[in-house]
């Protein structure tokens, strides 16, 4: 549990990474304040099983953060800004958003662990909760908030069976299986240690033969095999590429169903900010009167990130897309 609540702490600030990516990303933006980071991970990486606890880790922290954000006013900083291209925001529908994803991000993280160690992630997550929302918010309702939501996830997780739901008699028939684990690990260890020292002499040997062998050879021999290799390199290549298009051939409802899916997403996301007006007017009509109220406290604000609208409903200084410390107040100069 320790280990879990380290590593969920160290995690949890990941989604604010957008800060490091002004402009490109505004803060909180859709792209890393939902779901779709953490989970695209988890689907790639959790076939794999010593991957598992860090993808479950992620989205533990993942869903703290987004919990914990849903609590703030949906204006300026507070508010979920679509991606690239478009300079709106979710508005009213921010804390909603956040909820959802939220709530999503801690049911896959218990689905996604391994199953023997779900009720010790289940506990870090109720306790880095409790402190993220005290430490961090500095709010009592932001921690009853968030363990509120962990204890809906952790019910529908006990409902479907994938936390024990017989404690003493599960603790204890674990506790036998992980020392049998650790003595067989123990041993795999050792044997897998050995068989690596041999592997590794027994390198080593052939490499020592071949530089040898390698010294013997005339200049002209020498060149004439580096040139064999960089042909051979280019008829990999080309040998891989053939080999992607044939099993795209022979795959086609796989080929056309992904390349169908990632066109839609990009194309979708850039013709949603194109399409939107850039007129503080538009942008209201769009959006309401959230994004009125943003624009209108000056277009050079959001856009030159100098003076921003911040989530507490103030304005704050902003230089190089970070904030500037001392400098909140409720009107901008």
């Amino acid at each position: 549990m320790l280990v879990f609540e380290t590593l969920i702490a160290t995690l949890v600030p990941l989604p604010d990474v957008d800060h490091a990516m002004h402009p490109f990303l505004h803060h909180r933006s859709i792209l890393t304040h939902s779901i779709l980071v953490p989970g695209c991970l988890a689907l790639v990486l959790s076939r794999l099983w010593f991957m598992k606890p860090l993808c479950a880790l992620f989205l533990a922290a993942t869903a703290i953060h987004l919990l914990s954000d849903a609590l703030s006013p949906s204006i300026g900083y507070g508010a979920v800004w679509l991606p690239p291209g478009a300079n709106v925001s979710l508005g009213g529908a921010s804390p909603w958003w956040l909820g959802v994803n939220g709530l999503v991000c801690a049911i896959a993280a218990i689905r996604v662990m391994n199953a023997s160690w779900r009720t010790e992630l289940v506990a870090a997550m109720f306790i880095c909760a409790a402190v993220y929302g005290l430490a961090n918010e500095q709010s009592v309702a932001s921690a009853a908030f968030i363990i509120g939501v962990l204890l809906i996830c952790a019910g529908l997780a006990w409902a479907k069976g994938w936390l024990s739901q017989n404690p003493k008699v599960k603790f204890s028939a674990l506790k036998v299986t992980r020392d049998d684990r650790l003595r067989n690990a123990k041993f795999h260890a050792e044997t897998v240690a050995m068989k690596r020292k041999e592997a590794k002499l027994e390198a080593e040997r052939i490499k020592a033969e071949a530089s040898a062998a390698w010294a013997r050879r005339s200049w002209f021999s020498r060149t004439f095999i580096r040139i064999g290799r960089m042909f051979r390199m280019i008829w990999y290549s080309l040998r891989a590429g053939v080999y992607v298009c044939l099993w795209a051939i022979q795959n086609p409802k796989k080929t056309l169903g992904s390349t169908a899916a990632i066109a839609l997403v990009v194309v979708s996301l850039y013709f949603l900010g194109a399409s939107v007006p850039e007129t503080a007017e538009g942008v209201a009509s769009a959006t309401g009167r959230g994004a009125l109220v943003a624009l209108k406290t000056g277009a050079e604000a959001v856009g030159g990130g100098v003076w921003v609208l911040h989530s507490s409903g103030g304005y704050i200084l902003n230089r190089g897309g970070k904030y500037v410390g001392g400098t909140l107040r409720s009107a901008p100069p």
